[in-house]
């Protein structure tokens, strides 16, 4: 399957990446970031067209990572059920990913040389697993990115990824007008999340390093999205909040300060939208 779905992708990645593109002016970042994604909407596009997958609820990641080190996500995944997970970085780039059990056995993988790692994964058992994202070679840092899918996953169009992914990167932009900022770069950590959402269904992201300094984080929804919230709490010690936006509109911001040595609970909140949503939520480290 990955010849041709990498033929696929190939073939029509001109025609998304016109679809998708965002004017980020000359930040750097949301350039950078766009092109990944342009990458990994293609892969979605494709599969999507070629197949029965559909998103899982934690459906896109990004993060900006350095050759040899990588970003994972711990889930549970279902017995019997087949999923595919998708990673994208930019070309002479060489990007893994890896799922690994509760034990961390390597229960499948995707090591061939190249930018566009795909692997079809079903569970013998339902438990939780590890996909790993990792960025064996490249000359530096780069963005990377991952889309998840399931059999009889959300039924939405891949467009509903590109919107809001238009949406928070606009977002992202309008905060570097005003401050110096960048994706968070912490290692292991991931940068962006994508996630659908039913109405009036919150997302929570538990165990999250934010490192230590000033970080904004900002969401994007699709065109059915009306209304989100953001809330960031500390992980334990009763779980104080460092900043929450519950005003009604469907463009939240949050600014805090973290610490290195504390983990970080965020919570995403879909709390009206026309349907089912993809959110994008991405974290700024704006020191």
């Amino acid at each position: 399957m990955k010849r041709n779905m990498l033929q696929m992708v190939l073939a029509t990645l001109m025609a998304v990446c016109t679809g998708t593109a965002v004017n980020a002016e000359d930040w750097a970042p949301g350039e950078g970031m766009e092109a990944t994604m342009a990458v990994n909407i293609a892969l979605g596009k494709t599969i999507e067209g070629k197949s029965d997958y559909g998103f899982c609820d934690t459906c896109y990641l990004a993060a900006y990572i350095q050759p040899g080190n990588f970003s994972g996500i711990t889930t549970d995944l279902q017995g019997g059920r087949t999923y595919l997970f998708g990673g994208a970085v930019g070309e002479g780039n060489d990007l893994d990913i890896i799922v690994l059990d509760s034990s961390g056995n390597a229960v499948a993988r995707d090591t061939k040389t190249d930018n566009v790692p795909i692997v079809e994964f079903t569970p013998s058992y339902t438990g939780r697993y590890t996909i790993r994202l990792k960025l064996y070679s490249a000359s530096g840092g780069r963005f990377c990115s991952m889309v998840l899918m399931q059999k009889g996953g959300w039924a939405l169009p891949v467009e509903n990824l590109s919107r809001a992914g238009q949406t928070m990167l606009n977002r992202c932009r309008n905060v570097a007008r005003q401050v110096p900022a960048c994706f968070l770069e912490e290692p292991g950590e991931w940068a962006v999340i994508g996630h659908v959402l039913d109405p009036q269904e919150t997302a929570t992201f538990t165990d999250m390093r934010f490192g230590s300094g000033r970080r904004v984080v900002v969401a994007g929804g699709d065109s059915k999205t009306r209304d989100l919230d953001l809330g960031l709490f500390e992980d334990g010690n009763g779980g104080a909040a460092l900043d929450t936006d519950t005003l009604p509109d469907d463009e939240p911001i949050l600014d805090a300060r973290t610490s290195s040595g504390q983990r970080y609970r965020l919570m995403i909140e879909n709390t009206k939208s026309d349907g089912p949503t993809v959110v994008m939520t991405a974290i700024l480290d704006v020191d």
